[in-house]
């Protein structure tokens, strides 16, 4: 009984984890001069499907923060292909926002998922060696993406970019409200948010 002790002790606190971290690089490229608040933002997203998983679960952590600083949002995924992107963009221009955020990716998504099996042997006083085979997954997602803010009253207008360099692994939650904060922050800087 022993030795099946220590083995699920090493199964369960033991069982290695391998992950490719939490990395992201956020640059501002560029911001109007002109001081401007928002109060109403479209949020938009165009690519694969990875893509949209980042780019809601992105969104909905930057909705979550407007509406504490009174600020109307909401995310609309546009898919993947331009031209519908184009039509669908137009009929979302007409609802009354102030302005549009767009995630627009710069290349294309990685997503890589490995599993990894590793097999050792520990040594019980009851039962001897016992093998132990442990399987881990390592999961990544990495992506360049275009941060732009434009006006609606003046279309043409980029008020705000920005780049954004994301390699982690997508089931970690913490480095959306890190990048989040970045955002929020840059855009609070520049007087485009109170």
């Amino acid at each position: 009984m022993k030795a099946l002790s220590v083995y699920f002790f090493l199964l369960v606190f033991l069982l290695p984890a391998t992950s490719i971290g939490q990395k992201f690089i956020f640059k501002e490229i560029r911001t109007d001069t002109v001081r401007k608040y928002l109060n109403k933002i479209l949020i938009v997203g165009i690519g694969s499907v990875e893509t949209r998983h980042f780019s809601e679960t992105l969104s909905s952590m930057l909705i979550k923060k407007f509406k504490l600083m009174n600020i109307e949002s909401e995310f609309h995924y546009l898919g993947k292909d331009p031209k519908k992107a184009n039509e669908e963009v137009k009929t979302l221009l007409t609802m009354n926002f102030d302005a549009v955020m767009v995630f627009a990716p710069s290349d294309s998504s990685f997503f890589s998922l490995q599993y990894i099996t590793s097999n050792s042997r520990t040594t019980t006083n009851t039962w001897g060696d016992i093998n132990i085979q442990i399987t881990t997954r390592s999961l990544s997602y990495s992506q360049y993406f275009y941060l732009q803010l434009y006006e609606l009253a003046n279309p043409n207008n980029l008020v705000w970019e920005a780049s954004l360099d994301v390699a982690f692994d997508p089931t970690e939650q913490n480095i959306y409200s890190r990048i989040t904060q970045k955002i929020i922050s840059s855009l609070k800087t520049k007087s485009i948010l109170k």
